[in-house]
């Protein structure tokens, strides 16, 4: 198995194919020869997902989704011909942008694509090729065109992402120990023309799961990255509800709004009363935060009990909405009303929540999570 993998690794390296002989040849084992002559047959797809390059769609459509399964909903359509940039690639999709409208972003099955004569990144190959022997194959290789930038990122222990810059000395390269990345983006988030890289890192143990957005400034000509905003943007967690047989899910969502000015403030925490005072960076949040009640083997009366209606209002106070299609409308109402209750006591200060970084601080402004961001967490909740 071991001789696949390094098969494979070659083959997106684009590494000659006597090369390729020569290890089946000393392997010695029929079935890997096999397998050579079959990736052989597909050269030319894994050279249309080359990264950073152009390529056109080969069918009559082809679907543009919002993530790499069919699951995703369409988010365009693209007629046979229609130009496109390669960004990244993961298990037979690519994630591209239209070649005239770069803005229209998605994902699309890359045996329908055909890429153009030009030459990937023998740089980023060589220097990702160390990681990928070491952590395997990557859950994403990509290239950020708004900042000339390859990446790609891996779920090890210790070991998440990797970038890569050509440079006029040949290039250079940059990695975090983050578990489990996710996504890599290039995205303008103080709104002042430049790009910044945003990645998402995290997973879960037993009864929690937890995703961090963390932000990179790295300009032209600056040899690597500074950290810039970090907080979590999912957090799922479970337990039950005190002295009742019915357990609860907590689910939290955070996304800060791209392309604000973020403006300095002071932040003074409510608890301890001898907490002290801080500078933040106060930036527009949103958030949905969400509590879901389930009821086991029967047991956990959810009409009419004192101790259900109390936790209800307790985590409506905490800014929870409660959700569920078993939980009865009248429990439903209840948490609607103190939320309410709750929202016009504190006004616009609404929990002046404080991020896992403590670099950023939600304002209490309560707005829709963009489009994006939602089908984002549906793909790492699956």
């Amino acid at each position: 198995m071991r001789y696949l993998e390094v098969e494979k690794l070659l083959l997106d390296n684009n590494e000659p194919r006597t090369r390729l002989r020569e290890l089946v040849f000393f392997s010695k084992v029929p079935v890997l020869l096999v397998t050579l002559i079959l990736s052989l047959g597909c050269f030319s797809m894994v050279r249309a997902q080359e990264l950073g390059k152009t390529a056109q769609v080969v069918t009559e459509q082809l679907n543009l989704r919002s993530g790499p399964s069919t699951s995703n909903p369409v988010i365009h359509k693209m007629h046979q011909g229609t130009l496109v940039k390669i960004l990244a690639r993961r298990e037979g999709w690519a994630r591209l942008s239209l070649a005239d409208n770069p803005s229209i972003t998605g994902w699309a099955s890359a045996r329908y694509l055909e890429a153009s004569s030009a030459t990937f990144s023998a740089g980023a190959n060589d220097y990702f090729a160390e990681f990928i022997t070491r952590y395997g194959t990557p859950r994403e290789q990509g290239y950020l065109p708004e900042l000339d930038t390859h990446f790609a990122f891996f779920c090890a222990n210790g070991f998440g992402l990797a970038l890569f810059r050509e440079t006029d000395e040949g290039g250079v390269g940059w990695t975090s120990d983050d578990w489990c990345v996710r996504d890599v983006l290039a995205k303008d988030i103080d709104g002042d023309g430049q790009y910044e890289i945003v990645y998402f890192s995290g997973g879960g143990g037993t009864g929690s799961f937890g995703i961090k957005e963390r932000h990179l400034y790295w300009p032209p000509g600056v040899a690597e990255p500074a950290r810039g905003y970090d907080y979590l943007t999912l957090s799922q967690s479970q337990g039950m509800v005190p002295d009742e047989d019915v357990g609860a899910q907590w689910e939290e969502h955070r996304e800060m709004r791209y392309g604000q000015k973020c403006r300095d403030s002071v932040y003074t925490p409510d608890w301890p009363a001898d907490a002290l005072s801080r500078p933040v960076v106060i930036c527009e949040l949103s958030e949905q935060k969400t509590i879901e009640l389930i009821a086991y083997g029967g047991g956990g009366n959810l009409h009419g009990n004192a101790n259900i209606e109390e936790f209800v209002k307790v985590n409506a106070a905490r800014g929870f909405e409660l959700v569920g299609a078993g939980t009865p409308d009248v429990l439903k109402a209840l948490s609607r009303e103190h939320l309410e209750r709750a929202s016009t006591a504190q006004g616009e200060a609404l929990e002046n929540l404080s991020l896992q970084s403590l670099d950023a601080v939600d304002t209490g402004v309560r707005q829709e999570l963009s489009k994006e961001r939602q089908a984002m967490i549906a793909e790492w909740l699956k």
